[in-house]
């Protein structure tokens, strides 16, 4: 059956989902250890510690109905390790879509009746059959194959594994692509072995890099220096996954509201915008959107580190935990360890940097303050960052063009040039950054004084989470996280960079 493409809240195909085993491992060791509990005639039958076998025995078992409809097995031991990574991220990727934030669980609905109409309304999975559009298999080397994912999803419809659909080739480029969802048989299998969406997880590296175009590409063989990044990179990436951290309404968690709430706005924003327009934060958040619902982005906690252009001191500021995505009057209701919580960032971090890196003393008061009629500080902050990033005055110009439209500001051409005019005077100490494509330079600095303020406190066991040149705390621990913030910049800038409570 042919289709447009992707339809209402159908998510995309994410090649680095996989099964978490210890999760399930841990699950099913506790049920055996109720049963037998219940019935100890069991636990003469069966006293052998419990494994994760099971995954692996429902891989194993799809992949033989499959061979009966003409599936073959390759022979090399990375083919296979492919084929099976393959097929397991078909499987969470279908449970993911079906498994997601509603009123009733899939669990309930498969064990209580009611599946028909749980299962007709369930998200399906779009994915493309074009190589080009999966630049991770190569750059992350993952156990996922291009040809293997064709070909096991193409063999599960014709078993009646799963439904699936093909495009019609109307792509409009917007991410229209073919699409399947697991049969109810495939999603009872991983029901009854006890995977649900808390078991799955990403295996995105701690550390990407990314060409001019945005696009992932491999990282640098037989680099000290990048070993060295990566191997600190991930002790931060497990120190900030082992948080717990919640957001607190009136009387409840609302942490999936928050959650929600986040991804549609960035979805909103995103969409009026190209894709060679995106920055990493928004497309981190529209990968969310894409990866699950809220009840699954909350299991984001696994940050990494994106680096640009190609090398490795270009960006470098960290992404992916959920507490990134939500909006910020929610952040300020997060709890963290049981206690409240606090936010520090720097002021006008890159403005900073650039006085710092000219050993220049930066105009007192705020440095986004200009003098124009009916000055708006939203508008000029985000002039700033188009400015330092943009690579020449016309772009520039354009950029903001493209933002007021967005935010609704209603700026015309004048209103533009007197701003930029404005910033130029101000800041004409630093108008060597100005239009020069600075930013990523920027956020180099800025992402490797964020690193050290993190080192810093996993050296105390003070648990924080990056909000890119911002950091959440316990209230606790905000005079420590200060300290932090003092001490890092001072030994990446050689100064202390101001910072303010969020």
């Amino acid at each position: 059956m042919a289709v447009g493409g992707v339809r209402g809240q159908d998510i995309h195909f994410c090649p680095e989902l996989g099964i978490n085993r210890q999760s399930v491992y841990q699950k099913n060791k506790l049920e055996i250890e109720r049963l037998r509990a219940e019935k100890p005639i069991l636990a003469t039958l069966n006293s052998s510690p419990v494994t994760d076998k099971q995954v692996d025995i429902l891989i194993s078992n799809i992949l033989s109905i499959l061979e009966r409809h003409g599936l073959k097995r390759p022979e090399r031991t990375s083919d296979i390790a492919k084929q099976r990574g393959t097929l397991e991220a078909i499987m969470v990727n279908g449970l993911m879509a079906a498994d997601s934030c509603r009123s009733t669980s899939l669990e309930y609905a498969l064990h209580n009746g009611g599946f028909e109409a749980f299962y007709a309304d369930r998200p399906w999975v779009c994915y493309f059959r074009k190589f080009n559009k999966y630049p991770q298999f190569k750059a992350y080397k993952l156990r996922v194959s291009h040809k293997y994912l064709l070909e096991l999803i193409d063999l599960m419809a014709s078993a009646n594994l799963v439904e699936a659909e093909r495009s019609d080739g109307s792509s409009s480029g917007k991410g229209l692509a073919s699409r399947y969802r697991l049969k109810p048989n495939v999603l009872a299998w991983l029901t009854w072995a006890n995977v649900d969406h808390c078991d799955l997880v990403a295996s995105k590296p701690a550390v990407i890099i990314k060409d001019g175009r945005k696009r992932i590409v491999t990282p640098p063989r037989f680099s000290g220096e990048y070993d060295q990044i990566l191997a600190a990179s991930q002790k931060i990436t497990d120190y900030v996954a082992k948080i717990d951290v919640w957001i607190k309404g009136d009387s409840d968690d609302i942490t999936l509201y928050a959650i929600e709430e986040g991804l549609r706005k960035r979805a909103d924003t995103a969409s009026l915008l190209k894709e060679s327009e995106l920055d990493d934060h928004t497309a981190n958040l529209i990968t969310s959107c894409s990866e699950a619902y809220a009840v699954a982005a909350q299991n984001r906690v696994r940050t990494y580190r994106v680096f640009n252009n190609e090398s490795i001191q270009d960006g470098g500021r960290r992404y992916g935990h959920w507490l990134q995505c939500i909006p910020k009057e929610w952040r300020k209701r997060a709890i963290m360890g049981g206690e409240p919580t606090v936010s520090l960032d720097f002021k006008a971090i890159h403005l900073q940097i650039c006085y710092a890196l000219q050993g220049l003393t930066p105009p007192t008061g705020d440095l986004y303050e200009l003098d124009v009629p009916g000055f708006r500080r939203e508008i000029a902050k985000v002039m700033a960052l188009i400015v330092i990033n943009c690579k020449d005055m016309k772009s520039a110009k354009l950029a903001m063009l493209k933002h007021s439209r967005k935010e609704g500001w209603g700026l015309t051409t004048k209103d533009i040039n007197a701003y930029l005019a404005a910033f130029v005077a101000k800041h004409s100490a630093i108008n060597q950054y100005c239009c020069s494509a600075f930013g990523t330079k920027a956020q180099y600095y800025d992402s490797e004084i964020a690193e050290r303020v993190l080192q810093k406190l996993m050296s105390l066991d003070v648990p924080c989470i990056p909000i890119f040149d911002g950091f959440v705390v316990r209230e606790q621990d905000a005079n420590l996280l200060g300290k932090a913030m003092d001490e890092a910049s001072a030994e990446v800038l050689g100064r202390v960079l101001p910072w303010e409570r969020e």
